[in-house]
C-alpha cells in the first residue's frame, strides 16, 4: 500500500516557542491562525555575583545574616520569568497558486500555554481565549478589519499556578461555557458574559492537570487528564468526586 508523505510548505520563525497553534473557525476568516508562544527565562544569583547588591553579599557571606526583607528580594530576584504572546498570521497565495503564512499582528503578554477559538461567533464579534504562565485565563476579540487582538476580560485560575489547558463548550443558546486545567491539579469552569463569571472550581489531580476538554452534546460533563496518568470525568452538577476515572 502507498502512503501519501507530506512535505513542508513553509517554516516560520516564531522567535520564543510555539506552543499552540488554532485555526479560525469562522467564516471568513478561516485563512486566520493564531499562535501562542512561550519561553522561560532564569534569573540567578550568579548572574550578579560580581554586584554590590547586599541580598548576594549576605548570602554568599557565612558571616552575614540576611533578614527577611532580603531573602524576600532574592527569592523575586531569582524567580522563573515566563514571556510569550499571540502571534497572527492569515494565509496568503502567490500568483502561481503557493499558499504562505503571513505576519499580522503580534501582542505580547506573559508566557502563552494554550489558545482556543470559541467555535461559534457571539453575534459579531470572533473571540478567543488563551491560558498563561501567570496562571490566569484572558478571552481577547479578533478586529477583522485590521486582524488585531482586543483585550475583553480575565480571571485567576488556582493559586500559585500555571494555566495548562482550556476548552470551550459549543452552546447554541445561553452564555458559553469554557473550562481551564493548571498545573496545581485544578479545574476551573467560568460562564462568558459581560464578564466572566466563575462556575465551579475543584482539584481534579494529584498533580498538573495537563488537558481538559467538554463533552461534545452534554455540557454539564468535563474530561481531565493529568500527570497522575488519570483520566476524568465530571460532572458540573456535583464535582466532589469524578464520574469516570481511568485505572
Amino acid at each position: 500500500m502507498n502512503i501519501a508523505k507530506g512535505k513542508p510548505i513553509q517554516k516560520v520563525d516564531t522567535l520564543l516557542n510555539a506552543d499552540a497553534a488554532e485555526w479560525c473557525p469562522h467564516p471568513g476568516l478561516q485563512n486566520v491562525l493564531l499562535c501562542g508562544t512561550y519561553k522561560l527565562l532564569e534569573s540567578t544569583l550568579s548572574e550578579h555575583a560580581n554586584t554590590e547588591n547586599p541580598v548576594t553579599s549576605s548570602l554568599c557571606n557565612p558571616g552575614l545574616e540576611a533578614s527577611e526583607e532580603l531573602l524576600a528580594e532574592t527569592a523575586q530576584a531569582t524567580a522563573q520569568v515566563r514571556v510569550g504572546g499571540v502571534i497572527t498570521y492569515k494565509v496568503l497565495f502567490s500568483e502561481s497558486g503557493q499558499p504562505h503564512l503571513e505576519e499580522c499582528s503580534t501582542m505580547s503578554t506573559c508566557g502563552v500555554l494554550d489558545i482556543k477559538w470559541m467555535e461559534a461567533a457571539a453575534g459579531d464579534r470572533f473571540l478567543y481565549g488563551i491560558v498563561d504562565a501567570e496562571g490566569q485565563f484572558q478571552m481577547f476579540q479578533l478586529e477583522e478589519e485590521n486582524l488585531t487582538s482586543r483585550f475583553l476580560a480575565k480571571s485567576r485560575l488556582s493559586e500559585s499556578s500555571l494555566g495548562l489547558s482550556l476548552s470551550w463548550a459549543d452552546f447554541s443558546q445561553g452564555s458559553p461555557l469554557v473550562a481551564a486545567s493548571d498545573s496545581a491539579g485544578c479545574v476551573t469552569v467560568f460562564q462568558v458574559g459581560d464578564n466572566l463569571s466563575t462556575v465551579s472550581t475543584w482539584k481534579a489531580h494529584d498533580y498538573e492537570a495537563w488537558i481538559t476538554a467538554f463533552h461534545k452534546s452534554d455540557h454539564n460533563l468535563v474530561f481531565s487528564g493529568g500527570d497522575d496518568c488519570k483520566l476524568k470525568c465530571w460532572d458540573l452538577r456535583n464535582t466532589s468526586q469524578s464520574t469516570f476515572c481511568s485505572n
